[in-house]
């Protein structure tokens, strides 16, 4: 247990750590609401990956693999992308952002927003093909080893897995909220334009991508 659960962290770090649409949301909202942005956007995540796990079992991956499928995710996911990017960016030029605003409001205000994070988490990954594709294949193979051992290895796995997104997105959102309190709201917005037009950017390569995929299925 303890192999699979040190293997599937191991696993799990090292594609949190690989720069994508979760860590520039995760670094857009530790600026916003600070340290709990980390765990708020893990935790959409870490709760479409058990709908994942859940759903592989029951023959997901034949649908995961389909190119017509990928191709959509691509595509849709892509336009998803874009659209909060362009969000980020017009709101940031147009100066309706600001740290100060960010750090006060109600409490059902922050409540909504947390609630949003977690939102965007389980959406960006969604709309992530190449989130699903892992699973479909390397994620499937280590769970399917897992499962050797029962019920308790496929949690063990599971927890590994998720317990290395919370641990590397929720050190980002402690570092980003110790410093920005020497943060101007004109670098605030600049950090925010530079997010978004990251977000742009990985709508376009996964709209291209996307598109690619069926032009090679039509012709």
């Amino acid at each position: 247990m303890l192999s699979i659960l040190g293997a599937s962290f191991v696993m799990g770090l090292s594609g949190a750590m690989m720069p994508g649409p979760m860590l520039a949301v995760n670094i857009e909202g530790s600026l916003r609401k600070g340290f709990w942005a980390g765990p708020a956007v893990v935790a959409g995540h870490v709760v479409l990956e058990l709908l994942v796990v859940g759903l592989l079992f029951v023959g997901l991956k034949e649908v995961l693999i389909n190119p017509w499928v990928s191709a959509a995710i691509g595509i849709l996911g892509g336009g998803y992308l874009a659209w909060m990017g362009v969000g980020m960016i017009r709101g940031a030029l147009r100066k309706e952002i600001s740290l100060e605003q960010s750090q006060t409001g109600a409490a059902a205000k922050r409540s909504g927003t947390y609630l949003r994070l977690a939102g965007a988490g389980f959406a960006l990954s969604a709309s992530n093909p190449y989130f699903l594709l892992w699973w479909a294949t390397v994620g499937l193979s280590s769970l399917s080893l897992a499962q050797g051992l029962g019920f308790m290895g496929v949690a063990v796995f599971y927890t590994g897995h998720g317990m290395a997104d919370l641990a590397w997105f929720t050190l980002i959102s402690a570092g980003i909220a110790t410093g920005r309190r020497w943060l101007s709201d004109r670098v605030y917005r600049m950090i925010i334009t530079l997010l978004g037009l990251c977000m742009a950017g990985f709508s376009l390569y996964f709209m291209y991508s996307g598109a690619g995929g069926l032009w090679r299925l039509l012709s």
